[in-house]
């Protein structure tokens, strides 16, 4: 698995000793690996539930598209995924979602939306159906914790993916 329980957290571990669970860990490798939909990220960058991937880079950069991108991807393969964007409103950031999706201006964007609700919504469902979003005031790193807990116990799955767009954020 790829969160190890508190209880093993909780005490001094010598590195010999996490051989005890590494079996385990090989057994459920492919099951709880993620592939992001580029060739050049799954081939090289072997990520599983429980790893930490930074993506930084200045305002304007792309951190968001790029997770955008991922997301979908991800969702698309039935990874259950938590968004966390603490910088944007969830409006702003379903605006960010139809960008996207459709490569419009912003008033093309608002028009079409208007003009084209359900067939929006449902392109979006297609895309972003395992993405829950988290837009919490003052966020912590246990409010979204206990968001992700709240996103397990109503679906019945683990999420595997949680995506922090602007982590510099959290209380």
């Amino acid at each position: 698995t790829g969160i190890e329980n508190d209880d093993e957290e909780s005490r001094p571990i010598k590195v010999h000793e996490i051989s005890n669970g590494f079996l385990e860990y090989i057994d459920n490798f492919e099951n709880n690996r993620i592939y992001f939909g580029i060739t050049p990220l799954d081939k090289n960058l072997p990520l599983t539930g429980g790893s930490v991937v930074g993506v930084i880079g200045s305002a304007g950069s792309g951190k968001t598209s790029l997770a955008l991108n991922l997301l979908a991807n991800t969702s698309k393969n039935g990874v259950m995924s938590v968004c966390a964007s603490l910088d944007m409103s969830r409006n702003r950031f379903f605006e960010k979602i139809l960008y996207r999706q459709f490569n419009k201006s912003r008033e093309q964007t608002f028009k079409d939306f208007k003009e084209q609700q359900d067939m929006i919504r449902a392109e979006v469902q297609k895309e972003f159906g395992n993405v829950y979003i988290f837009d919490r005031s003052s966020p912590s790193v246990e409010s979204i914790r206990e968001y992700v807990m709240d996103v397990e116990q109503s679906t019945g799955e683990k999420v595997k993916l949680l995506a922090i767009d602007y982590f510099e954020r959290i209380s």
